[in-house]
């Protein structure tokens, strides 16, 4: 929420922000102020006036429609100029992955084969990032379950009759939850099976900048 923006400002940089979420920009501009652009809109709908250095996705490419979202980028970049992507992606899945999210890597691929981007830099931090996950699991094992089960335990007591309707009906989202965030199946080691995190640079290519002229 404005944090990577804030690294960049701090470097000299100038900074647009792009986000959907109005909560997610409230946040941002509590950090930022004024010493940024934000504006509310999926990227695929942001229409700027001005060519970009650079174009950067921070966890936040795979929230992107990736034909459209490429297309875009390649219209905002000025020749020669970059676009990094950081994030993760699903590995080729042969049984049900625990952790949910990324765009497929195989089908990024093809996608932007179809555009006009050089790759110049890739870097596997996979197994630099999943130990993330492991803080992530203690947290809900070890604090969210806990709270969970005190709460589920105190309506039965003050509202026996609500609580049983109510864990009767949500029985099947309440089962789908207990089993992503308290199975310890979030784990890293699932992540290094399921996902591959990558740091890619791509130049764009003269093709892009004669089709944009």
């Amino acid at each position: 929420a404005g944090s990577v923006a804030a690294h960049l400002v701090a470097r000299g940089q100038k900074v647009d922000c792009v986000s959907p979420s109005s909560f997610l920009n409230g946040q941002a501009h509590k950090l930022l102020g004024d010493k940024v652009r934000i504006f509310e809109c999926d990227y695929e709908d942001f229409q700027p006036t001005n060519e970009y250095d650079c174009v950067l996705f921070c966890e936040s490419f795979q929230y992107v429609k990736m034909d459209p979202g490429l297309a875009n980028v390649a219209r905002h970049l000025r020749p020669g100029g970059q676009m990094v992507i950081c994030d993760f992606f699903r590995l080729p899945e042969f049984e049900w992955s625990p952790i949910s999210g990324g765009h497929k890597l195989e089908e990024f691929q093809k996608v932007i084969a179809r555009h006009p981007f050089q790759l110049l830099d890739e870097i596997d931090i996979t197994t630099r990032t999943a130990p993330t996950f492991t803080v992530i699991d203690s947290a809900f094992t070890s604090v969210l379950q806990p709270i969970w089960d005190e709460i589920d335990r105190a309506s039965e007591t003050t509202h026996p009759f609500t609580t049983k309707c109510v864990n009767w009906f949500f029985k099947r989202k309440f089962d789908k939850v207990k089993k992503k965030y308290f199975t310890h199946e979030r784990s890293a080691e699932n992540f290094c099976k399921f996902k591959t995190y990558r740091l890619m640079r791509f130049e764009r290519t003269q093709q892009a900048a004669q089709a944009a002229a």
